[in-house]
């Protein structure tokens, strides 16, 4: 159960005030449920609350479960390329007429600021929003616009490979008879085994990384391309002895 942040807290917002001081008129509020994790707690309209149920019936339909507490709700992003989804972005952006600084702002802080509803986001955002747009005219003007940091693009990519893992997983797990260990090698087995160990390795690679212990995220992204090498001489009909050697 989750309760209001009291007033004298530090504001989640990271804006350094006190929670009364900054976010607490907000149309929105901060919340602390039992185990100390902080959340935010917004009053949703019926159209929204329709959307959000239309999505976690499709995050069961696909996964065959509910989606967990940090879980994406809309998922669908994961399941395309960068490039893709970003067209796809651009293309309704336009449909509906919002202008390029902002298309770059909502690309750049995940958020979709419109002013009738402002109250919704702390100020620490709002100031991100604004910095975005300013920043996308002066990329704008130096033609450095469509450029992108190693670090965007990886973390994108492992956000969509767990989820694609996860689904490969989930379904054969759905499908999934009884195991004859006497039936011989099976590749379809080795090749789900190894999706499993680089899915659990990505978890723990995202622990290793965020305390700072690079070279150790450096060998589970070794285990994660050996993993996948093996993958690949499954794919191609490499025989188990010399596969094994990999």
């Amino acid at each position: 159960m989750s309760k209001r942040l009291q007033k004298n807290a530090p504001c989640p917002c990271e804006s350094g005030k006190q929670y009364g001081k900054c976010c607490w008129e907000k149309g929105f509020e901060f919340v602390i449920n039992e185990e100390g994790e902080i959340g935010k707690r917004v009053k949703l309209n019926k159209q929204t609350k329709e959307i959000i149920e239309n999505q976690m019936v499709e995050f069961e339909a696909i996964l065959g479960r509910k989606p967990g507490d940090h879980e994406p709700i809309f998922f669908q992003k994961l399941l395309v390329s960068d490039k893709m989804h970003n067209q796809l972005m651009d293309e309704m952006f336009h449909q509906i007429g919002v202008e390029e600084d902002k298309i770059y702002a909502s690309k750049k802080t995940g958020l979709i600021i419109v002013s009738d509803h402002l109250d919704k986001f702390s100020d620490k955002d709002l100031e991100s929003w604004n910095e975005a747009i300013d920043e996308y005219w002066e990329l704008k003007e130096t033609g450095k616009l469509d450029e992108l940091t190693v670090f965007d693009v990886l973390e994108s990519s492992f956000q969509r490979v767990q989820f694609i893992y996860a689904l490969i997983i989930t379904k054969r797990n759905g499908d999934q008879t009884e195991i004859n260990l006497d039936t011989g090698f099976d590749p379809l087995d080795y090749v789900y085994l190894c999706l499993t160990k680089n899915l659990k390795t990505f978890l723990a690679y995202q622990c290793i990384i965020e305390n700072y212990y690079n070279e150790d995220s450096m060998a589970l992204i070794r285990s994660m391309y050996e993993n996948y090498l093996r993958i690949i001489a499954i794919r191609n009909d490499v025989s188990f002895p010399d596969f094994r050697s990999i």
